[in-house]
C-alpha cells in the first residue's frame, strides 16, 4: 500500500518563487532581504512560472546564483525556488532533494535565512522528495529501501515538531512506516508496524471522519499482529460505510472464515458462530451483487458444508452446476456426489455421478463409472460394481489409477462366476504401474484354481453323461 502524495500547487510555487524566503521573516527583526537586481529577477520568473517554462525558469535562477555568493541569501532563495521546479514542475525528486539538503547545511551559519516554521516544512519538502524518488526505483534497487528510511526519518521530524498535521499528513506518515513494517516480506518489522498503528489509532482518536485508508490499513496491520477479530469489526464497518466494495465484503468473509479455521475444535460452537457470520456475510454482498461468481457460490457451498447443512450444501451445488453459478466442470459434480455420501444418501449420489455422464464433454469420462462401481460396492451390490467397470473400462480416460478398475472388474467377476473376465481383467491390471502386484497374484491364483474346478466339473458331468 502506497503512502499518498502531497503536491505543491502551481500557485504556491509561484507565489514562492515571486516573494521569495522572505516573506516568512516578514514580522522579525533585522530580516535578510533580496538585492535590487535578485528581485528585478524573480519578477521575470512568475510568467514563466506560469506558462510552465521551468527551464527558462532555471536559466534565470542559475543567473541569479552565478552572481551571488554561494551562502548569500539571494542564493539560498533562488536554490529553493529552484528545487520546488524541480520537485513539482520538472518531476525530478531527486534533483529536488540534493538541492534542498545543500541548502539546510548553510543554515547553522545562517538561521535568519529560513524561519522556524519553514525549516519544518522543509523537513515535509524532503520526505516527500525521497519517497518520489523511491517510487521511481526497482524494488531490487538497494537505494529504494535507503530512500524510504530518509523519507521517514524526515517525515518523523516533521510529525514531531507540527501541532496539529493535517489529517492527509499523518496518513502519508502512517503508510510510510506501514511500508517500513513490510519492506521484508521475509520477516515483518513488529516496531514499525506498531508504529504505524499508533499513528491510526489517534487519527481515529481525533478525526471526526479518519480517512477511509486509515482503515484499509488498520485491517492488514491487525491481521498481521494475530487480532482477526478486531479487523473483523473493522471490516464490518467498512463494508457498511461502503457497501458497494467487493474486496471489502471478500476480505471480511475471509476473516471469518479464517477465525473459523483457527477456533478449530477448541470451542465447536465458536467455530460453527463464525462460519455462520461468513456465510451470511456472503449472503448479504449477494443481495447487493457481490460474490456471485462461480468461485464464490462454490465456497458459500463450503461453508454450509463446515457447519453441517448438507440438505443447503447439496441443494445449492446442484442448482449452481445446472445453472453456471457453479463452474460445471467433473471434480465439483463429483464433491457433490461426496456431499450425499457423507449423508448415507449413495443412491443420490450414483443418480448424480450418472447425471454428469451424461453431460456431453464427460460422456467418455470411465473414472465417473468406476466411481459409482465403488458406491456399488459398499453397498454390497456386486453386479452393479461387475456393470460400471466394464463401461468404465470400455470408455477409458480412468485416471491416476487405472488399475484400480480392473482390479475391482477382475474381483467382481470372479465373485459373480465369470472367471474368464475376472482372469482378464487381473492380467489387465497387473500391466499398470503401481498395481499392487502380490494382491493380483494371489487373485489370479484363485482365479485359476476357480476355473481349473470348473473344467474338472466339467470334465466329470461330461464323462458321466457317456
Amino acid at each position: 500500500m502506497r503512502p499518498f502524495t502531497l503536491r505543491f500547487s502551481s500557485l504556491l510555487l509561484a507565489a514562492i518563487a515571486v516573494s521569495g524566503v522572505s516573506t516568512s521573516r516578514a514580522q522579525e527583526k533585522e530580516t535578510p532581504s533580496l538585492a535590487e537586481e535578485t528581485s528585478a529577477s524573480f519578477q521575470t520568473l512568475k510568467p514563466m512560472l506560469d506558462t510552465k517554462n521551468w527551464d527558462g525558469a532555471i536559466t534565470i535562477l542559475d543567473a541569479v546564483i552565478a552572481k551571488n555568493k554561494p551562502d548569500s541569501y539571494d542564493v539560498f532563495v533562488s536554490r529553493d525556488t529552484e528545487a520546488k521546479i524541480y520537485f513539482q514542475g520538472k518531476e525530478n525528486p531527486l534533483k529536488a532533494v540534493s538541492i534542498w539538503e545543500s541548502m539546510m547545511d548553510v543554515l547553522p551559519a545562517h538561521p535568519d535565512y529560513l524561519a522556524a516554521k519553514d525549516v519544518i516544512q522543509h523537513e515535509q519538502f524532503l520526505a516527500q522528495g525521497y519517497y518520489m524518488g523511491a517510487l521511481n526505483l526497482k524494488s531490487t534497487d538497494p537505494k529504494q529501501r535507503q530512500y524510504y528510511d530518509r523519507s521517514i526519518a524526515h517525515m518523523t521530524k516533521w510529525i514531531a515538531k507540527t501541532p496539529k498535521p493535517r489529517q492527509e499528513d499523518r496518513l502519508f506518515y502512517t503508510s510510510l512506516l506501514y511500508y517500513k513494517a513490510v519492506s521484508n516480506p521475509d520477516r515483518i518489522d513488529a516496531e514499525y508496524l506498531a508504529k504505524a498503528r499508533v499513528q491510526i489509532e489517534y487519527a481515529f482518536n481525533t478525526e471526526v471522519r479518519p480517512r477511509e485508508p486509515f482503515y484499509q490499513i488498520y485491517v492488514v496491520i491487525l491481521q498481521q499482529q494475530g487480532e482477526t477479530e478486531l479487523a473483523a469489526h473493522y471490516l464490518e464497518h467498512l463494508v457498511k460505510v461502503h457497501p458497494q466494495s467487493r474486496d471489502y465484503w471478500l476480505q471480511l468473509m475471509a476473516a471469518y472464515n479464517n477465525l473459523a479455521g483457527t477456533t478449530g475444535e477448541k470451542n465447536p460452537d465458536k467455530q460453527r458462530s463464525y462460519y455462520a457470520r461468513a456465510i451470511i456475510t456472503v449472503e448479504r454482498a449477494q443481495a447487493l451483487g457481490f460474490l456471485n461468481s462461480p468461485k464464490d457460490n462454490y465456497n458459500l457451498v463450503t461453508l454450509y458444508n463446515q457447519v453441517s447443512q448438507f440438505g443447503k450444501a447439496t441443494e445449492l451445488m446442484y442448482n449452481g452446476l445446472k445453472t453456471g453459478k457453479i463452474d460445471n466442470d467433473l471434480k465439483n459434480w463429483e464433491v457433490l456426489a461426496y456431499f450425499y455420501l457423507q449423508v448415507n444418501r449413495e443412491m443420490q449420489a450414483i443418480s448424480i455421478l450418472k447425471e454428469a455422464s451424461q453431460i456431453p464433454q464427460y460422456s467418455e469420462m470411465g473414472e465417473i463409472d468406476k466411481q459409482i462401481a465403488e458406491i456399488y460396492y459398499g453397498l454390497d451390490n456386486t453386479q452393479e460394481v461387475y456393470n460400471h467397470c466394464k463401461i468404465a473400462a470400455a470408455k477409458g480416460h480412468l485416471g491416476a489409477k487405472t488399475y484400480a478398475t480392473y482390479q475391482l472388474l477382475s474381483f467382481s467377476a470372479y465373485s459373480l462366476g465369470k472367471f474368464d473376465d475376472a482372469l482378464q481383467a487381473c492380467d489387465k491390471a497387473m500391466t499398470y504401474k503401481g498395481a499392487p502386484v502380490k494382491d493380483l497374484a494371489r487373485l489370479k491364483q484363485g482365479i485359476k484354481e476357480a476355473i481349473a474346478a470348473r473344467e474338472a466339473e466339467k470334465a466329470t458331468a461330461k464323462a458321466q453323461s457317456y
